[in-house]
């Protein structure tokens, strides 16, 4: 029984990290939608906990894993957008009454905190691509090879 409890306690704790490389949930992750059989849109959103620069390297990652299993070899960044999510939450006023006995004395305390607005924000990133066959052009600004950000990025990937 204590070993399900620290196990729960554990589960519980990584659950509350930053978004994992993962296909979307409630706690974020990547999507895709191709547009024509060489364009595709892809994204990354995290939760609170996630820095922006991680949803675009997973963004980046995702480009690569697509490029490939569409048969592609590189891939063109058409475009990039790196965003917050901002969400408001109300906390509400709270009163918390503590009661303390020692001997036949009895303290009753109260503390108050009042109402507030909480934000929270997400990171999303968004990149539009073109893929292609064949090797990279050397002169091309925006072309990356698939296989060499997978490579690249794959130590930085959390699953």
């Amino acid at each position: 029984m204590k070993y399900a409890a620290l196990l729960l306690i554990g589960l519980l704790i990584a659950g509350c990290g930053a978004t994992r490389y993962q296909r979307i949930g409630s706690e974020g992750g990547y999507d895709d939608q191709c547009i024509t059989d060489t364009n595709c849109l892809v994204w990354f959103r995290g939760n609170s906990q996630t820095p922006s620069e991680r949803a675009m390297f997973y963004s980046l990652y995702r480009c690569a894993e697509l490029t490939l299993e569409r048969g592609f070899d590189y891939f063109v960044v058409e475009s990039s957008i790196e965003d917050l999510q901002k969400s408001e939450y109300h906390v509400p006023a709270e009163y918390k009454t503590t009661t303390t006995t020692e001997g036949n004395k009895t303290e009753t305390k109260t503390s108050f905190s009042p109402a507030r607005v909480e934000t929270v924000e997400k990171p999303l990133a968004r990149i539009r691509i073109s893929m292609f066959k064949g090797e990279k052009p050397a002169d091309a600004k925006e072309a990356y090879s698939a296989r060499e950000v997978m490579r690249n990025l794959e130590p930085r990937i959390e699953r």
